[in-house]
């Protein structure tokens, strides 16, 4: 395969080259489309205290974060620019996060560029990096999380009280204010705290601290957020067709199939030949998610503290929000939040050939390196006729 040296050339240019078509699109400085300009409508006619209550044209947004850019864009007339930089920021610091995410796990390997080159071949990862919409954020605010449940592999263990640790329960259930995403992790620390407890009393104290936090913010949340958004019934008619339906058994099977095509293809170009490609990987990402996820919970004892356990009960939490109709699951850029879980899941799902079928993996991670490369190229050349 490359040398150390080589791959680590190879890692530099792909970080660039993420950032280059992120940055390529924000200066594009494309006109809003509907959304947007229902956004701004918002923005421009609502006060700062009326942006935490029901917005107008049934629009959507975690009210802090839209508070933030009514602050930040104001000064500058709403421009364009000024109203998607905070998108911009969001969508690479959450991509920095999760290269340190993948490199705690799986260190700097092949698996590493490939990882990368995931984010550079992925249409939603750099075109809603320059969108007035929340969707960045949620990829932020799912990476935070995610490195916290991860640190608690050494957090669980700490005997002394720890004041940093204390502050970081008390403010990290904060993130639903600023992501409707970040429930599905919310309670993942706590489950955590609570079930390290029996080795380590301290994490009792840290559960506390944790849930007190959780119920504030959650009733915060709700208070000023939520309500409104679960209230605006067109929004709510919009998404229907993206739940998992119930209706039959075989609407239940389509719509569920359908559902985890789009989790694991549908991140790159949605184009019908690529996404075709793309659905290739899927049994093998669905084998790796199934067989690493449970004899990672069997060997941390329940607790869930690493990608392998949090894919797949992410995968699980969002199918069932789908069921019940409180979240899309057949949405793509409302999932955006899970994307960083499928590429990992892909590239294990093609590294179960590694050992015993060598060529096998040969095959399927050209057929996967290509295919990125060709859309990134493919961004790249739209980015800049957007110029």
């Amino acid at each position: 395969m490359l040398s150390k040296r080589t791959l680590r050339y190879f890692i530099v240019f792909g970080i660039t080259f993420y950032i280059l078509l992120c940055v390529l699109h924000f200066a594009s400085g494309r006109p809003l489309w509907l959304d947007e300009n229902s956004l701004l409508d918002n923005l421009k006619t609502l006060s700062p205290h009326q942006i935490f209550g029901p917005l107008k044209h049934e629009q959507g947004f975690p009210r802090l974060y839209l508070a933030g850019v009514q602050a930040l864009s104001g000064p500058f007339d709403y421009s364009v620019y000024s109203l998607r930089v905070l998108p911009l920021l969001f969508m690479l610091s959450a991509f920095f996060l999760w290269l340190r995410i993948y490199k705690k796990e799986e260190g700097t390997g092949i698996g590493y560029l490939v990882f990368i080159l995931s984010w550079c071949g992925s249409h939603f990862m750099t075109y809603y990096s320059a969108e007035l919409k929340q969707y960045s954020a949620d990829v932020f605010v799912a990476a935070l999380f995610t490195i916290f449940i991860l640190d608690q592999r050494d957090l669980l263990k700490r005997r002394k009280l720890d004041p940093l640790l204390t502050a970081k329960c008390l403010f990290l259930p904060a993130l639903i204010s600023i992501s409707y995403a970040g429930y599905f992790f919310v309670l993942l620390p706590l489950y955590n705290f609570l079930l390290g407890a029996k080795d380590n009393r301290r994490n009792a104290f840290y559960a506390c601290i944790y849930l007190i936090s959780v119920l504030l913010f959650v009733s915060v949340s709700y208070g000023f957020d939520v309500k409104y958004t679960q209230a605006a019934a067109g929004m709510r008619a919009y998404w229907n067709d993206y739940y998992i339906s119930i209706s039959s058994f075989p609407a239940f099977l389509q719509s569920l199939s359908e559902g985890f095509r789009n989790l694991f293809a549908r991140w790159f170009l949605e184009v019908k030949l690529v996404r075709r490609i793309m659905t290739i990987f899927l049994p093998f990402a669905v084998y790796a998610i199934i067989s690493l996820g449970t004899g990672q919970i069997k060997k941390d004892r329940g607790l869930i503290l690493s990608l392998r356990t949090i894919t797949p009960f992410l995968i699980i939490a969002l199918a069932l929000a789908g069921i019940l109709k409180i979240y899309p699951f057949t949405g793509a850029r409302v999932t955006i939040f899970i994307a960083g879980f499928i590429f990992y899941a892909i590239i294990k799902g093609i590294e179960i050939f590694k050992e015993r079928f060598f060529r096998v993996y040969v095959a399927l991670l050209s057929v996967y390196v290509i295919t990125l490369c060709s859309t990134s190229l493919y961004l790249l050349r739209r980015y800049l006729i957007m110029l």
